[in-house]
């Protein structure tokens, strides 16, 4: 054996790796801003509302760490450790802050991680009264199952917001305020539901947001360029489509909004702004103009498929319903068949998707009918996974001065929401 053997360097050790704190990153849902959890500091909550606050009355996120013992957590179990931790003086919660806007990400520690369900649509598609009809819908299809099921809104904002918008449907009867666009204030409010279902042994949070629709216009100073075509989407809380945690986008489709359906069916404007939406937004270039968005964010090129889950969702289907369109009411009547299966469907583990392709298929049909499965089939060229559905937040079609004359009863919107629940919490994806 050569002597060159015994003379042989011991090999450098590997370099240790850094504690998981180092390397996760936060989102704020005031600046929209991506922030690397390390550098955010930490407040006393005795001490958050004051003007000025003593620089030494902040903790590192390092300090926060080592003092609830996360430093080789990650993920979850270590926002949920940070959020336990106490200021060493007052004994306060610590209220962690945004290093760029100076405003408290608490909620972004609690919610973390949770799969996100984007909502896309022009002005006065309907994403405001989804909001708040899908949570009605969601307590009315739990409300005689408290044993089995139970439905949990968070954040504290988030809830207030949700039961804000079902009081204005349900017990007001009125439409709610559309939500407003400010490229200045860009906070996006999260509104988690979280599923807790005995039966099926699963416990899982999810996020949507409520985005104004004017966030995937057109800009005054666009022109033909890619980038100044997204530039809304770019510099507006709409951005968040993009993420990671997005599990699936409903990218809803206004009737009043196509030529094909508002010519054909003489459909007269419910409000002031929906007929300006007929003639400046076509729905075909909002779908086109949030791919071009997802591509350049992700590097995609022109012919690739965005790898996410897409469904078309044709809003106020209580006009069809209205007119007797027979395709409408073969919709509804498949629905009706379905309903009672949905929830147990979106929460199982296995992966049977029965009674969603069916409705799927009915829906493909009405799109077929109504002149737009043109739209269907632009999404099928630009994502790898699309389907169609219908809704109605309502039930019923409003009066002109935004009344609700009779009962709200939605019909359909909890759809897309458990499509993407149980596309996002099935094994094979988590």
């Amino acid at each position: 054996m050569s002597i060159f053997h015994w003379n042989r360097p011991k090999p450098s050790p590997a370099a240790p790796k850094p504690d998981p704190f180092r390397t996760t990153h936060i989102y704020c849902y005031y600046c929209n801003s991506v922030l690397e959890l390390d550098r955010v500091k930490f407040r006393s909550m005795e001490s958050w509302d004051k003007a000025a606050t003593e620089a030494n009355d902040e903790l590192s996120c390092e300090q926060a760490v080592a003092q609830v013992g996360a430093r080789s957590d990650e993920g979850s179990e270590l926002m949920k450790k940070l959020l336990k931790a106490i200021h060493p003086k007052d004994k306060s919660r610590l209220v962690p802050f945004c290093y760029k806007c100076s405003r408290s990400i608490r909620v972004s520690l609690d919610i973390w991680g949770t799969p996100v369900i984007a909502m896309v649509g022009g002005p006065s598609a309907g994403k405001t009264c989804y909001t708040g009809a899908l949570w009605h819908q969601l307590i009315c299809m739990t409300e005689n199952r408290p044993e089995q099921i139970v439905m949990t809104p968070f954040p504290a904002e988030g809830m207030t917001y949700l039961n804000s918008i079902r009081d204005d449907l349900v017990f007001k009867r009125q439409i709610p305020i559309p939500t407003k666009f400010d490229l200045k204030e860009k906070k996006l409010q999260p509104c988690g539901i979280n599923i807790h279902s005995y039966t099926h042994n699963t416990n899982k949070p999810i996020v949507i947001y409520d985005i104004a629709g004017d966030a995937f216009t057109v800009g005054e100073s666009a022109t033909g360029d890619d980038l100044a075509q997204v530039s809304r989407i770019a510099q507006s809380c709409a951005s968040y489509i993009s993420e990671d945690n997005v599990c699936g986008i409903v990218f809803m489709v206004d009737p009043y909004a196509c030529p094909e359906i508002s010519t054909k069916y003489k459909l007269p404007p419910l409000t002031d702004n929906q007929s300006q939406g007929r003639v400046v937004f076509s729905q075909g270039e909002l779908l086109l103009r949030m791919a071009s968005f997802l591509k350049l964010k992700q590097g995609l090129g022109l012919s690739d498929k965005i790898p996410r889950s897409i469904i078309i969702s044709l809003t106020k289907l209580d006009i069809f319903l209205n007119q007797g369109l027979a395709a409408a009411i073969n919709y509804r009547e498949a629905y009706e068949d379905v309903r009672e299966k949905l929830l147990d469907e979106a929460l199982s583990s296995n992966l049977e998707w029965q009674s969603f392709e069916e409705l799927h298929l009915f829906a493909l049909k009405l799109f077929r009918v109504l002149g737009i499965q043109n739209l269907y089939d632009q999404a099928k060229e630009q994502f790898t996974d699309v389907h169609c559905f219908a809704i109605s937040s309502f039930g019923h079609v409003p009066m002109w001065n935004r009344i609700l004359i009779e009962e709200v009863k939605p019909q359909a919107v909890e759809v897309p929401f458990l499509w993407h629940y149980k596309r996002a919490n099935r094994k094979e994806l988590t």
